[in-house]
């Protein structure tokens, strides 16, 4: 801390009185599945509260590393010289205090650790934390910022890019999930929060179900009928005909696909006398497959 800085701190630094119960918030930018989103974690205190001296964040295991990820590490050197570039820097940081608010950026070294610096009253005032990241054996991440100085500020917030400048990766199935926060005072006090993340926005698998077809035994013409789990951009059918003990496909017809029930006309009319099937697949406007499910019929002669 530069010398006018620690200055400041000492004569402004508020006695506290009040008990630390620190409000936290988490938001991620992103909450599909396999997404880099960009992330702001922000603690807030009432005036008076003692200082906050150290901050986890444990991100369960299904948060991976972003493939993605492109930011190259600052130098030792550079981070000496408080000196480090723009390719290295993945945030920002912003502080709250009765001094006024101070802000700046933040930047991943070489050896994955996190420099947060914070500025303010024209520069007159700055401060460095560092931050680490940990991989648990469970393949769970936590990011420790420790020994911050006891000064409180009523918000401590830190916010991280996502895209290629994102570290982790949402979960790859929707679902709820918990990311848990533990805070400690310089006064010794130890509390922890959670915070819930909904990832959703998966691709969800076309059902098909009820297939049948009638009358099952047929001349002219029989009528098949299905039903979508939900609307789909197309049904494929496939004709197929027992030959020698095998189902041999003759051709694949182009189905209705509305959520519900559906149903098309199969005429016999091209089918020579024998016994076939009419296995169905749904593709969903997302790509997705659905599993085959079939219905058997005989033409009569």
């Amino acid at each position: 801390m530069r010398p006018l800085a620690l200055l400041a701190f000492l004569i402004f630094a508020p006695a506290a009185q009040a008990a630390y119960e620190p409000a936290w918030s988490f938001h991620l930018s992103d909450t599909r599945p396999a997404s880099a989103p960009g992330v702001v974690s922000t603690l807030t205190q009432a005036q008076g509260e003692s200082a906050t001296r150290r901050v986890a964040v444990h991100y369960p295991p299904q948060f991976g590393f972003n493939p993605g990820f492109s930011v190259a590490g600052c130098a030792p050197a550079q981070e000496q010289e408080d000196a480090c570039p723009d390719s290295s820097r993945i945030g920002a940081t912003r502080a709250v205090t009765v001094l006024g608010s101070f802000s700046g950026p933040v930047y991943l070294t070489g050896d994955f650790r996190l420099i947060a610096y914070l500025r303010g009253l024209g520069g007159a005032v700055g401060q460095k934390f560092e931050g680490k990241l940990y991989l648990d054996p469970d393949g769970s991440v936590e990011t420790v910022f420790d020994n911050l100085p006891n000064f409180q500020a009523t918000v401590a917030e830190i916010s991280v890019e996502g895209g290629s400048r994102g570290i982790l990766q949402t979960p790859r199935r929707c679902g709820r999930y918990e990311l848990e926060g533990v805070f400690e005072s310089h006064a010794g006090d130890r509390v922890q929060r959670r915070v819930p993340v909904q990832v959703a926005g998966c691709a969800v698998r076309p059902v098909i179900s009820r297939v049948r077809i009638r009358p099952r035994r047929f001349r002219r013409r029989a009528l098949l009928r299905w039903r979508l789990s939900q609307p789909v951009s197309r049904t494929s059918v496939s004709v197929q005909r027992l030959r020698r003990g095998e189902w041999l496909e003759l051709r694949t017809l182009r189905g209705p696909g509305r959520a519900g029930l559906n149903s098309m006309r199969i005429s016999g009319r091209r089918l020579r006398p024998g016994r076939y099937r009419f296995v169905l697949r749904a593709r969903g406007r997302d790509g997705m497959l659905s599993r085959s499910l079939s219905a058997r019929a005989k033409r009569l002669r």
